[in-house]
């Protein structure tokens, strides 16, 4: 007979700065008596995500690189609303990990803060940063 008990909690580390911040969060998971390992692991920012400034009428391109298994989904958020595409807003999802939001032509409505965010079953983590039109 064999026993085996599992111990599971949820961190979160968080860091900012004057050009924005990123936090990660994900389970630690503590499992005794030989049981198999961990085959994921949580969404992580390999580069995360850098404030922009552009002058009105030119593109801007809101970039980072994400790890995680399996692969996270990502949602992008504008002053908390989440942001659909159009025709002047493409959100593209490489599978090298690049998360890319461009807003074409922009404004000075455009200004303001923005969220990557991922999630998979592993954990959470997003990037803020601010777009800033001239």
């Amino acid at each position: 007979m064999c026993g085996l008990k599992i111990h599971k909690h949820n961190f979160r580390c968080q860091a900012e700065n004057e050009l924005g911040s990123a936090w990660t969060e994900g389970p630690i998971i503590v499992t005794l008596v030989g049981a198999p390992e961990q085959e994921g692991e949580a969404p992580d920012f390999i580069q995360p995500v850098r404030p922009v400034v552009v002058v009105e009428g030119e593109t801007a391109v809101l970039e980072g690189k994400l790890s995680g298994k399996p692969k996270p989904t990502v949602k992008w958020y504008k002053n908390g609303e989440i942001i659909k595409p159009t025709d002047r807003v493409v959100i593209d999802s490489l599978d090298d990990g690049t998360q890319r939001l461009t807003v074409k032509d922009t404004t000075m409505n455009d200004m303001d803060e923005y969220r990557c965010e991922a999630s998979n079953e592993y954990g959470d983590v997003w990037s803020d940063v601010t777009l800033t039109v001239r």
